[in-house]
């Protein structure tokens, strides 16, 4: 993962800014991933216990099949974006803080952290999987140049299998 900042630019004055995720990040990840709103979102929807929640994390910042990056506002984390290597390629996951959805935010997190990753992994395919009724997460992701390639069933439930489509 490239140790370098890169730049949000278009949102909230374009003092946003985008980092590889360290373990200092733990506690506000917890948070952010037990947002009743995130929780209902995600395919498990039960809250998140401490303990797991540091294990899982260590795994992540050690696999090299997971990218990380935080969104900060200000110097204030302010959301994060993923990306897990998997045998269909890298799937995306997106999460920002209560008080800064809404705002686009999350349509310009998705498109730099994309293009961030691509440059570090060329010709790997960016697949998100969202739920039908998460409609906020299905425009930024088709803001952002994914395409909607059907239905699919996730864990039990029906989501959106959505593909970058990159230039």
């Amino acid at each position: 993962m490239g140790k370098g900042k890169v730049s949000l630019t278009g949102a909230i004055g374009g003092g946003v800014r985008l980092r590889p995720a360290r373990e200092s990040d733990a506690e506000f990840l917890f948070k952010l991933r037990n947002d009743p709103e995130v929780r209902r979102s995600a395919f498990n929807e039960k809250p998140l216990v401490w303990e797991e929640h540091l294990s899982w994390m260590a795994n992540k910042l050690a696999s090299h099949k997971t990218t990380i990056f935080i969104a900060e506002v200000e110097g204030q984390p302010a959301g994060q974006v993923r990306f897990d290597l998997e045998e269909e390629g890298a799937v995306v996951d997106i999460t920002l803080a209560q008080h800064l959805r809404g705002r686009g935010l999350g349509t310009i997190l998705l498109e730099q952290g994309v293009g961030h990753f691509i440059t570090m992994m060329p010709g790997v395919s960016i697949v998100a999987y969202v739920k039908k009724e998460n409609t906020p997460s299905l425009r930024c992701f088709k803001k952002a140049g994914f395409r909607d390639e059907g239905a699919v069933i996730i864990q039990g439930t029906s989501c959106h299998r959505m593909l970058f489509l990159s230039d």
